[in-house]
């Protein structure tokens, strides 16, 4: 019993008559989400600050007192002055050093977002490339914003990685 071999049937057309192709649509749309939050991460990674100058602050504070302890013997009121002044420095010091971790989580979970849109948005765009019986325009066009977003992530962080090969 030979039985014919089902032939696909081509795409239902849309309302206007043309065929759709909504899985590579929704790739795109991904894609240019994760484009905007690409743009978002890169403008908070722009807020952190070096995370040596902190320890710039801890070594000033480490010769003011060891510069204090080489003079001779100083009135309490003095002593009171200088520890007020290096408990203040501390404090902002561990102020600064938690407003650069929030500042780290919040590129952190940006950066993640951004790649798992991307990525998704990439294979939605494949995945409309290969339906048959569908227009390939939306498709091409996702796939290339996909790459070219991935190329240039990786590009910025390459070259930043070579300008401070340090961190």
């Amino acid at each position: 019993m030979n039985l014919p071999a089902p032939e696909s049937e081509p795409a239902a057309p849309a309302a206007d008559g043309n065929p759709t192709n909504p899985v590579a649509l929704i790739g795109l749309v991904l894609t240019l989400m994760a484009g905007l939050m690409c743009g978002l991460l890169f403008s908070t990674a722009n807020g952190l600050t070096d995370p040596g100058s902190i320890d710039l602050i801890v070594h000033s504070l480490d010769t003011k007192s060891n510069g204090a302890e080489s003079t001779e013997i100083e009135d309490p009121e003095t002593q009171a002055a200088r520890h007020a002044e290096e408990v203040r420095a501390i404090q902002e010091a561990t102020e600064q050093q938690q407003a650069q971790d929030a500042i780290r989580l919040q590129v952190l979970l940006l950066g993640s977002a951004t790649i798992v849109l991307n990525l998704v948005g990439l294979v939605l765009s494949v995945i409309g490339l290969l339906v048959p019986h569908r227009p390939r325009g939306l498709a091409v066009c996702g796939t290339v914003l996909s790459l070219l977003l991935f190329a240039g992530v990786f590009g910025v962080m390459a070259v930043g990685a070579m300008l401070n090969p340090a961190a």
